[in-house]
């Protein structure tokens, strides 16, 4: 199936969104050049999770963005700069309508920044932690 590039918005921003599929559920999208897995109502689900290094393909040394995925509230964060974490390491908690949601680290590596602090209200695609890759996306 070819790609094909889509403008969404998302409350008041919008996003330039890279569909590579669009069958099943989940559907694989760059969103301004971040990859992204999500589920699009009313396609069914293939029932394969496929992992965040298969979608970003990340590289040692480059520093990963992690953004929020959804509005909401931080709860906590369990990282500071400098901290080591391994691909999946919780770095915070985020809340969204009464349900809380872990974000973990995508690649294994290096706390390079924190944009975020507990009770901060964010915003879908809102920038949380930047890591520096310590590895490819071989883990």
């Amino acid at each position: 199936m070819t790609k094909r590039v889509i403008r969404v918005q998302v409350g008041e921003r919008w996003y330039a969104v890279q569909v590579d599929q669009v069958r099943t559920n989940p559907v694989r999208v760059l969103v301004d050049g971040e990859a992204v897995e999500i589920e699009v109502e009313g396609l069914p689900y293939k029932g394969v999770n496929l992992t965040r290094d298969q979608l970003d393909g990340s590289t040692a040394g480059e520093v990963k963005q992690v953004r929020s995925p959804m509005p909401g509230v931080i709860v906590s964060v369990a990282v500071q700069v400098g901290q080591e974490v391994s691909k999946g390491d919780p770095l915070c908690v985020l809340e969204a309508i009464k349900l809380q949601q872990n974000v973990g680290a995508p690649v294994p590596g290096v706390v390079q920044s924190v944009h975020v602090q507990p009770g901060q209200a964010v915003s879908a695609g809102d920038l949380l932690v930047d890591i520096i890759s310590s590895s490819g996306s071989a883990s």
